[in-house]
Protein backbone atom coordinates (compact mmCIF):
# COMPACT_ATOMS: atom_id res chain seq x y z
CA UNK A 1 0.00 0.00 0.00
CA UNK A 2 1.46 3.32 -1.03
CA UNK A 3 2.09 6.12 1.43
CA UNK A 4 -0.22 8.61 -0.27
CA UNK A 5 0.58 12.04 -1.67
CA UNK A 6 3.69 11.98 -3.83
CA UNK A 7 3.40 8.24 -4.56
CA UNK A 8 -0.12 7.83 -5.89
CA UNK A 9 -1.27 9.27 -9.20
CA UNK A 10 -3.43 11.88 -7.52
CA UNK A 11 -6.70 11.96 -5.63
CA UNK A 12 -10.36 11.50 -6.52
CA UNK A 13 -13.03 12.52 -4.03
CA UNK A 14 -16.41 10.81 -4.21
CA UNK A 15 -19.26 12.43 -2.22
CA UNK A 16 -21.86 9.71 -1.58
CA UNK A 17 -24.93 11.96 -1.97
CA UNK A 18 -25.92 15.30 -3.54
CA UNK A 19 -25.80 16.96 -0.10
CA UNK A 20 -22.37 15.46 0.54
CA UNK A 21 -21.23 16.84 -2.82
CA UNK A 22 -22.31 20.37 -1.84
CA UNK A 23 -20.57 19.87 1.53
CA UNK A 24 -17.29 18.90 -0.18
CA UNK A 25 -17.38 21.72 -2.73
CA UNK A 26 -18.09 24.26 0.03
CA UNK A 27 -15.14 22.89 2.01
CA UNK A 28 -12.81 23.05 -0.99
CA UNK A 29 -13.61 26.76 -1.38
CA UNK A 30 -12.55 27.36 2.23
CA UNK A 31 -9.02 25.96 1.85
CA UNK A 32 -6.21 28.42 2.64
CA UNK A 33 -4.30 29.65 -0.41
CA UNK A 34 -0.92 28.45 0.82
CA UNK A 35 -1.65 24.76 1.61
CA UNK A 36 -0.06 21.89 -0.30
CA UNK A 37 -1.50 19.56 -1.50
CA UNK A 38 -4.69 21.44 -2.27
CA UNK A 39 -7.95 19.98 -3.51
CA UNK A 40 -9.89 21.46 -6.42
CA UNK A 41 -13.36 20.84 -7.82
CA UNK A 42 -11.69 18.88 -10.64
CA UNK A 43 -10.70 16.27 -8.03
CA UNK A 44 -14.36 15.54 -7.26
CA UNK A 45 -15.89 12.54 -9.01
CA UNK A 46 -19.52 11.52 -9.17
CA UNK A 47 -21.43 8.69 -7.51
CA UNK A 48 -24.57 7.55 -9.33
CA UNK A 49 -26.94 5.45 -7.23
CA UNK A 50 -30.14 3.92 -8.56
CA UNK A 51 -32.41 1.26 -7.13
CA UNK A 52 -34.25 -1.66 -8.67
CA UNK A 53 -37.89 -2.38 -7.88
CA UNK A 54 -37.00 -4.52 -4.85
CA UNK A 55 -34.75 -1.66 -3.56
CA UNK A 56 -31.48 -3.38 -4.49
CA UNK A 57 -28.90 -0.60 -5.13
CA UNK A 58 -26.81 -0.09 -8.25
CA UNK A 59 -23.72 2.05 -7.63
CA UNK A 60 -21.59 3.60 -10.38
CA UNK A 61 -18.44 5.70 -9.88
CA UNK A 62 -17.54 8.26 -12.51
CA UNK A 63 -13.97 9.50 -12.09
CA UNK A 64 -10.35 8.37 -12.14
CA UNK A 65 -9.56 5.42 -9.86
CA UNK A 66 -6.57 3.41 -11.05
CA UNK A 67 -3.50 4.20 -8.97
CA UNK A 68 -5.18 7.12 -7.22
CA UNK A 69 -6.04 7.94 -3.63
CA UNK A 70 -9.82 7.63 -3.35
CA UNK A 71 -11.68 9.50 -0.61
CA UNK A 72 -15.37 8.84 0.03
CA UNK A 73 -17.30 11.54 1.87
CA UNK A 74 -20.08 9.66 3.56
CA UNK A 75 -23.22 11.42 4.80
CA UNK A 76 -25.82 9.53 6.81
CA UNK A 77 -29.05 10.74 5.23
CA UNK A 78 -32.27 8.77 5.26
CA UNK A 79 -32.03 5.08 6.11
CA UNK A 80 -28.70 4.30 7.76
CA UNK A 81 -28.35 0.71 6.58
CA UNK A 82 -29.07 1.65 2.96
CA UNK A 83 -26.37 4.33 3.04
CA UNK A 84 -23.89 1.89 4.60
CA UNK A 85 -24.54 -0.70 1.88
CA UNK A 86 -24.04 1.91 -0.85
CA UNK A 87 -20.72 2.92 0.70
CA UNK A 88 -19.40 -0.64 0.80
CA UNK A 89 -20.43 -1.23 -2.82
CA UNK A 90 -18.60 1.95 -3.85
CA UNK A 91 -15.49 0.88 -1.92
CA UNK A 92 -15.59 -2.51 -3.63
CA UNK A 93 -15.63 -0.80 -7.04
CA UNK A 94 -12.67 1.40 -6.06
CA UNK A 95 -10.64 -1.58 -4.89
CA UNK A 96 -11.34 -3.63 -8.02
CA UNK A 97 -10.49 -0.70 -10.28
CA UNK A 98 -7.02 -0.29 -8.78
CA UNK A 99 -7.36 2.52 -6.25
CA UNK A 100 -4.13 3.12 -4.33
CA UNK A 101 -5.55 4.10 -0.93
CA UNK A 102 -9.19 4.19 0.10
CA UNK A 103 -10.33 6.59 2.82
CA UNK A 104 -13.79 7.16 4.27
CA UNK A 105 -14.59 10.53 5.83
CA UNK A 106 -17.86 10.20 7.76
CA UNK A 107 -18.33 13.26 9.94
CA UNK A 108 -21.21 11.51 11.73
CA UNK A 109 -21.28 7.78 12.49
CA UNK A 110 -24.47 6.67 14.24
CA UNK A 111 -23.65 3.05 15.02
CA UNK A 112 -22.01 3.72 18.40
CA UNK A 113 -25.39 4.44 20.03
CA UNK A 114 -26.05 0.71 20.31
CA UNK A 115 -22.66 -0.10 21.84
CA UNK A 116 -23.76 -0.56 25.46
CA UNK A 117 -20.91 -2.25 27.31
CA UNK A 118 -22.97 -2.41 30.49
CA UNK A 119 -25.49 -4.74 28.86
CA UNK A 120 -24.57 -8.42 28.66
CA UNK A 121 -23.86 -9.67 25.11
CA UNK A 122 -24.89 -6.37 23.51
CA UNK A 123 -23.77 -5.69 19.93
CA UNK A 124 -20.79 -3.53 18.97
CA UNK A 125 -22.30 -2.23 15.73
CA UNK A 126 -19.80 0.58 15.13
CA UNK A 127 -16.80 -1.73 15.47
CA UNK A 128 -18.41 -4.28 13.13
CA UNK A 129 -19.24 -1.63 10.52
CA UNK A 130 -15.85 0.15 10.54
CA UNK A 131 -13.94 -3.15 10.68
CA UNK A 132 -15.82 -4.26 7.56
CA UNK A 133 -14.64 -1.13 5.73
CA UNK A 134 -11.05 -1.40 6.93
CA UNK A 135 -10.48 -5.15 6.66
CA UNK A 136 -12.36 -5.85 3.43
CA UNK A 137 -11.08 -2.86 1.48
CA UNK A 138 -7.87 -1.80 3.23
CA UNK A 139 -9.41 1.56 4.05
CA UNK A 140 -8.88 4.24 6.66
CA UNK A 141 -11.99 5.54 8.46
CA UNK A 142 -12.15 9.12 9.75
CA UNK A 143 -15.12 10.22 11.84
CA UNK A 144 -16.02 12.86 14.40
CA UNK A 145 -17.29 13.04 18.00
CA UNK A 146 -18.87 9.62 18.45
CA UNK A 147 -21.78 9.08 20.81
CA UNK A 148 -19.62 6.56 22.67
CA UNK A 149 -16.12 7.99 22.27
CA UNK A 150 -14.27 4.96 23.64
CA UNK A 151 -15.61 2.68 20.90
CA UNK A 152 -13.05 3.91 18.36
CA UNK A 153 -10.31 2.29 20.43
CA UNK A 154 -11.76 -1.17 19.76
CA UNK A 155 -11.60 -0.86 15.97
CA UNK A 156 -9.02 -3.17 14.36
CA UNK A 157 -7.22 -0.84 11.98
CA UNK A 158 -6.62 2.79 11.02
CA UNK A 159 -9.62 4.73 12.36
CA UNK A 160 -9.55 8.24 13.78
CA UNK A 161 -12.09 10.23 15.77
CA UNK A 162 -11.68 13.96 15.32
CA UNK A 163 -13.49 16.60 17.37
CA UNK A 164 -15.40 19.74 16.50
CA UNK A 165 -14.99 21.13 20.01
CA UNK A 166 -12.72 24.03 19.02
CA UNK A 167 -14.97 25.00 16.13
CA UNK A 168 -18.06 24.99 18.33
CA UNK A 169 -16.37 26.82 21.19
CA UNK A 170 -15.58 29.69 18.84
CA UNK A 171 -19.28 29.89 17.98
CA UNK A 172 -20.34 29.87 21.64
CA UNK A 173 -17.83 32.56 22.61
CA UNK A 174 -19.01 34.72 19.73
CA UNK A 175 -22.72 34.46 20.40
CA UNK A 176 -23.28 35.22 24.08
CA UNK A 177 -22.46 34.95 27.75
CA UNK A 178 -22.14 31.57 29.46
CA UNK A 179 -21.46 31.08 33.17
CA UNK A 180 -22.32 27.41 33.72
CA UNK A 181 -21.53 24.31 31.63
CA UNK A 182 -23.95 21.42 32.09
CA UNK A 183 -23.81 17.80 30.91
CA UNK A 184 -27.23 16.60 29.73
CA UNK A 185 -26.58 13.24 31.42
CA UNK A 186 -23.83 11.34 33.23
CA UNK A 187 -22.34 10.07 29.96
CA UNK A 188 -21.36 13.60 28.93
CA UNK A 189 -19.45 14.60 32.08
CA UNK A 190 -15.96 14.40 30.54
CA UNK A 191 -17.09 16.41 27.53
CA UNK A 192 -18.72 19.03 29.78
CA UNK A 193 -15.63 19.27 32.00
CA UNK A 194 -13.40 20.09 29.05
CA UNK A 195 -15.81 22.77 27.89
CA UNK A 196 -15.98 24.31 31.36
CA UNK A 197 -12.19 24.45 31.63
CA UNK A 198 -11.78 26.04 28.19
CA UNK A 199 -14.70 28.49 28.20
CA UNK A 200 -13.40 30.29 31.25
CA UNK A 201 -15.10 33.44 32.58
CA UNK A 202 -11.74 35.10 33.11
CA UNK A 203 -8.15 33.92 33.57
CA UNK A 204 -8.81 33.04 37.20
CA UNK A 205 -12.27 31.46 36.97
CA UNK A 206 -13.51 28.47 35.00
CA UNK A 207 -17.19 27.99 34.26
CA UNK A 208 -19.18 26.29 36.99
CA UNK A 209 -19.86 22.63 36.18
CA UNK A 210 -22.94 20.49 36.69
CA UNK A 211 -24.80 17.43 35.44
CA UNK A 212 -28.49 16.67 35.00
CA UNK A 213 -29.68 13.29 36.29
CA UNK A 214 -31.45 11.42 33.49
CA UNK A 215 -33.33 8.15 33.26
CA UNK A 216 -34.50 6.48 30.06
CA UNK A 217 -37.09 3.72 29.94
CA UNK A 218 -35.83 2.33 26.60
CA UNK A 219 -33.98 3.33 23.44
CA UNK A 220 -36.61 5.88 22.37
CA UNK A 221 -36.97 9.57 23.15
CA UNK A 222 -38.61 9.13 26.56
CA UNK A 223 -35.78 10.68 28.57
CA UNK A 224 -36.75 11.87 32.04
CA UNK A 225 -34.58 14.38 33.91
CA UNK A 226 -35.40 15.27 37.49
CA UNK A 227 -32.47 17.08 39.17
CA UNK A 228 -29.26 19.01 38.55
CA UNK A 229 -26.13 18.29 40.56
CA UNK A 230 -22.76 19.96 41.00
CA UNK A 231 -23.64 23.65 41.03
CA UNK A 232 -26.37 26.20 41.71
CA UNK A 233 -27.78 27.42 38.39
CA UNK A 234 -30.12 30.07 39.83
CA UNK A 235 -29.71 33.31 37.89
CA UNK A 236 -27.05 31.79 35.62
CA UNK A 237 -26.62 31.62 31.84
CA UNK A 238 -26.38 27.89 31.23
CA UNK A 239 -24.93 25.97 28.28
CA UNK A 240 -25.94 22.32 27.88
CA UNK A 241 -23.28 20.34 26.02
CA UNK A 242 -24.16 17.12 24.19
CA UNK A 243 -22.74 15.11 21.30
CA UNK A 244 -25.88 14.86 19.20
CA UNK A 245 -29.39 16.25 18.99
CA UNK A 246 -31.68 13.55 17.64
CA UNK A 247 -35.18 13.56 19.12
CA UNK A 248 -34.29 16.34 21.61
CA UNK A 249 -35.80 14.28 24.43
CA UNK A 250 -32.65 14.56 26.56
CA UNK A 251 -31.88 18.24 25.85
CA UNK A 252 -35.44 19.49 26.36
CA UNK A 253 -35.92 17.46 29.52
CA UNK A 254 -32.63 18.84 30.91
CA UNK A 255 -33.57 22.40 29.94
CA UNK A 256 -36.86 22.16 31.84
CA UNK A 257 -35.06 20.98 34.99
CA UNK A 258 -32.56 23.84 34.70
CA UNK A 259 -35.27 26.48 34.29
CA UNK A 260 -37.16 25.06 37.26
CA UNK A 261 -33.90 25.37 39.22
CA UNK A 262 -33.80 29.08 38.39
CA UNK A 263 -31.48 29.33 35.38
CA UNK A 264 -31.74 32.74 33.68
CA UNK A 265 -31.15 31.42 30.16
CA UNK A 266 -30.59 27.91 28.77
CA UNK A 267 -28.73 27.39 25.51
CA UNK A 268 -27.77 24.03 24.04
CA UNK A 269 -24.95 22.84 21.81
CA UNK A 270 -24.65 19.51 19.99
CA UNK A 271 -22.05 18.50 17.44
CA UNK A 272 -24.49 16.53 15.28
CA UNK A 273 -27.97 17.83 14.48
CA UNK A 274 -29.94 14.77 13.36
CA UNK A 275 -33.28 16.28 14.45
CA UNK A 276 -35.74 13.51 13.64
CA UNK A 277 -39.45 13.13 14.35
CA UNK A 278 -40.95 15.96 16.41
CA UNK A 279 -37.55 17.40 17.41
CA UNK A 280 -38.23 20.86 15.95
CA UNK A 281 -41.66 21.08 17.61
CA UNK A 282 -40.06 20.16 20.94
CA UNK A 283 -37.40 22.83 20.45
CA UNK A 284 -39.97 25.54 19.70
CA UNK A 285 -42.02 24.66 22.79
CA UNK A 286 -38.99 24.25 25.08
CA UNK A 287 -37.24 26.79 27.35
CA UNK A 288 -34.07 26.46 25.23
CA UNK A 289 -33.10 29.91 23.94
CA UNK A 290 -30.91 28.60 21.12
CA UNK A 291 -29.70 25.23 19.86
CA UNK A 292 -26.41 25.28 17.96
CA UNK A 293 -25.53 22.26 15.80
CA UNK A 294 -23.27 21.58 12.82
CA UNK A 295 -23.98 20.30 9.31
CA UNK A 296 -22.24 16.93 9.78
CA UNK A 297 -25.75 15.70 9.02
CA UNK A 298 -27.60 17.95 6.51
CA UNK A 299 -30.22 20.13 8.21
CA UNK A 300 -32.97 21.17 5.75
CA UNK A 301 -33.76 24.88 5.57
CA UNK A 302 -37.38 24.04 6.28
CA UNK A 303 -36.40 22.84 9.77
CA UNK A 304 -34.39 26.00 10.43
CA UNK A 305 -37.39 28.14 9.43
CA UNK A 306 -39.78 26.08 11.56
CA UNK A 307 -37.53 26.55 14.58
CA UNK A 308 -38.32 30.27 14.55
CA UNK A 309 -34.82 31.54 15.28
CA UNK A 310 -34.03 28.91 17.90
CA UNK A 311 -31.83 26.74 15.64
CA UNK A 312 -28.43 27.74 14.28
CA UNK A 313 -26.33 25.49 12.02
CA UNK A 314 -22.55 25.90 11.88
CA UNK A 315 -20.81 24.93 8.62
CA UNK A 316 -17.91 22.51 9.26
CA UNK A 317 -17.24 21.56 5.64
CA UNK A 318 -13.89 23.35 5.75
CA UNK A 319 -12.86 21.30 8.79
CA UNK A 320 -13.83 18.04 7.06
CA UNK A 321 -12.01 18.83 3.82
CA UNK A 322 -8.93 19.93 5.76
CA UNK A 323 -8.91 16.57 7.60
CA UNK A 324 -9.08 14.73 4.27
CA UNK A 325 -6.38 16.96 2.79
CA UNK A 326 -4.05 16.34 5.73
CA UNK A 327 -4.57 12.58 5.52
CA UNK A 328 -3.93 12.58 1.78
CA UNK A 329 -0.80 14.70 2.27
CA UNK A 330 0.55 12.44 5.04
CA UNK A 331 0.24 15.23 7.62
CA UNK A 332 -0.59 14.70 11.27
CA UNK A 333 -4.23 14.82 12.39
CA UNK A 334 -3.28 15.32 16.04
CA UNK A 335 -4.46 18.95 16.21
CA UNK A 336 -7.95 17.76 15.19
CA UNK A 337 -8.14 15.02 17.81
CA UNK A 338 -9.34 15.84 21.33
CA UNK A 339 -7.15 14.12 23.87
CA UNK A 340 -9.55 15.22 26.60
CA UNK A 341 -11.33 11.93 25.97
CA UNK A 342 -9.32 9.75 28.34
CA UNK A 343 -10.16 6.12 27.57
CA UNK A 344 -7.70 4.55 29.97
Amino acid sequence: MAAGFGRSRGVTIFPMSPMARKFVLDGIKQQPDDVTPKFSKEDVGEVIITRFAQTEPLVILEGDLNGRDVIFFFSYEGRIDERATELRLAMDIAKKRGADRITVVAMYTPYSRGDKRDQHHSSAALKVFIDSCINMYGACYITCDLHNVATIEFVDGPAYMLTLRKVMMSEVKRSGEVTVSIAADAGGVKRMRKWAETLYIDENRYLAKGVVDKMRAGNDDSAMSDAVYGTDVAGQDVLIVDDEAMTLGTLVSAAKVLKEAGARTVRAMAYHGILVGKAIDKLVESPITELVVTNTVPVPRSKIRRAGGKLRVVDVSGFAVEAARKWYGCESLSTMIDYAYDFK
